[in-house]
């Protein structure tokens, strides 16, 4: 499973179109974790891995174990987002 950490606006100007992406904004992050799968891999992305940092130790503190973030995220994804 993948995880963003993008504020909606960074959404909507540039869409990650996956299935297996949810977008959880980091100032959301705590009140929607009912919605992650504790049990599955969960890879983090922001724009450029600070905020994806910061879920990851988030979902850390709350015993998320299989948490990763992309480092660098989507600033050094080498595809085409669209």
């Amino acid at each position: 499973m993948l995880q963003c950490a993008r504020a909606r606006g960074e959404v909507e100007s540039s869409p990650f179109e996956d299935r297996r992406v949810v977008n959880i904004p980091i100032d959301e992050l705590r009140s929607r974790l009912q919605e992650l799968n504790s049990e599955k891999e969960i890879v983090i992305f922001c724009q450029t891995s600070v905020r994806a940092y910061d879920a990851e130790r988030i979902l850390r503190g709350f015993g998320f174990e299989n948490v990763k973030f992309l480092d660098g995220s989507l600033s050094a994804w080498p595809y085409a987002l669209d």
